[in-house]
């Protein structure tokens, strides 16, 4: 009996690890449209934006301890994200550097999203 019990907890570990980390990935992709609909994006306002657009997400990927949101989403802005339509990954904050011209937003659109 004892074995059945470490099996199922281990098994609700692995699967809130991998809920947490599917909360983390569908975050980085929204964060990620924010950075497309604001060109010239600093980090001030990639936080800013997704605590007021995506706080719901931020809360399931980083739990509901506000400061802890607030760090993590802070740390967004150095972390890698990889674009699957561009096959490119650059750190959020590289790509605001890439997208702070609306005419680099739009050629991007033209050429990965269809």
């Amino acid at each position: 009996m004892e074995d059945e019990e470490i099996e199922y907890t281990s098994v609700d570990a692995t699967s809130d690890a991998e809920d947490m980390l599917d909360a983390i990935c569908e975050l980085e992709e929204c964060a990620f449209e924010i950075l497309l609909k604001n060109p010239k994006c600093n980090k001030r306002k990639f936080v800013k934006e997704i605590m007021k657009e995506h706080w719901d997400k931020a809360a399931d990927a980083f739990g509901l301890d506000p400061e802890i949101i607030c760090a993590s989403v802070l740390k967004l802005w150095d972390t890698p994200y990889y674009d699957a339509q561009s096959v490119q990954e650059h750190t959020f904050k590289e790509w605001a550097i890439m997208f702070a011209e609306r005419e680099k937003v739009d050629n991007y659109i033209r050429l990965y999203r269809k």
